[in-house]
């Protein structure tokens, strides 16, 4: 058998920790950086906005005293993931062959299922990050996985219908709309909202096909959108399409169904702030890992019989919200 050196732990695990994630998932290019949490479950503060403005004073009299910002809690377990695969028959035979060429085939193949394996984490990943901007909650009710429950505490009245419908197209009046969710969103945040988000489908039924936003629309601005799917400027805002799905079998238990991060008719306001949310790492319970082992965790073994190899992956992770009070979400038909 060829010496594979991503078959070693420590590389095995540097190659899934230094691994990119999909580009195409736009959630977690906005989350960023992630941050490690050493306790088996995990808590923050609620931040709210404040634009309270100060007051003069005059010298050596006691400073006025400014409320302090926290105002509530979030707290919870670590969602666990815990994926593995057995290699394919293909990589078992390069597994086998001896030689340099058979190595060099082996990394590849290796390198291939690893990132297959860690890329279906990472989609959960995504799709729990959907979940917590678009609904304000994260919820996982099946009889085969440990049930999640998280409200992130998005206020009541940042989740926004206009009057009428986008889907009316002669009577809806989206430039007020967005103005007024807009400034909602910084009074209550002291944040500006610089993109929204929807899918192509929402954004072609009911922004561009409305009359009065094509009139608005330069050409500049349809040039823009044509190569890269934004309209840019338009009510202040970048209007950004993501057309990303996930296969589950939720839906329809046991029939896997295709379904988008963003459903039809949802448009996600969001003041971007890298403090205004992320996602937090646990600590590792596989009794193998390394001692105060963060996030990511990964290993492999052979079994014998039938003969063959397996990869482990295990992700201690929940995405977070200290500032509900950037979010908005807006069901426009």
């Amino acid at each position: 058998m060829p010496e594979i050196s991503l078959l070693q732990p420590t590389v095995l695990n540097g190659f899934v920790r230094r691994k990119p994630f999909p580009q195409n998932m736009l959630g977690l290019s906005i989350m960023g950086a992630r941050t490690g949490y050493p306790f088996p479950t995990w808590a923050y503060d609620i931040v709210q906005g404040n634009q309270l403005m100060s007051k003069p004073n005059v010298p050596n009299q006691e400073a006025h005293i400014r409320p302090q910002r926290g105002v509530g809690q979030v707290a919870g377990s670590f969602i666990y993931m815990r994926d593995k695969k057995v290699f394919t028959p293909t990589a078992i035979h390069w597994l086998r062959t001896p030689g340099d060429i058979a190595r060099s085939a082996a990394e590849a193949k290796v390198a291939e299922e690893v990132s297959d394996l860690d890329d279906g984490i990472e989609r959960f990943v995504e799709w729990a990050t959907w979940q917590m901007f678009i609904t304000g909650t994260l919820v996982v009710n099946r009889p085969d996985a440990p049930r999640v429950n998280i409200n992130y505490q998005i206020p009541s009245d940042h989740f926004f219908t206009p009057s009428p419908l986008w889907t009316d197209l002669a009577n809806s009046n989206i430039l007020a709309n967005m103005n007024a969710w807009r400034l909602k969103i910084l009074t209550d945040s002291n944040m500006t909202v610089r993109r929204v988000f929807l899918n192509s489908t929402t954004m072609y039924a009911t922004v561009f096909a409305n009359q009065k936003i094509q009139n608005l629309l330069s050409n500049e601005m349809r040039d823009a959108f044509l190569k890269t799917g934004i309209i840019q400027g338009l009510a202040g805002v970048d209007w950004v399409m993501y057309d990303n799905t996930y296969t589950d079998d939720w839906t329809v238990p046991g029939t896997p169904s295709t379904q988008l991060f963003i459903p039809n008719n949802k448009i996600l306001l969001l003041a971007e702030d890298r403090s205004a949310y992320g996602i937090m790492e646990g600590p590792t319970a596989d009794d193998e890992a390394p001692a105060n082992n963060t996030g990511k965790y990964t290993k492999t073994w052979k079994e014998k019989d039938p003969s063959t190899r397996v990869v482990l992956e295990e992700y201690p992770f929940v995405p977070i919200l200290p500032k509900p009070d950037n979010v908005g979400v807006a069901t426009v038909g």
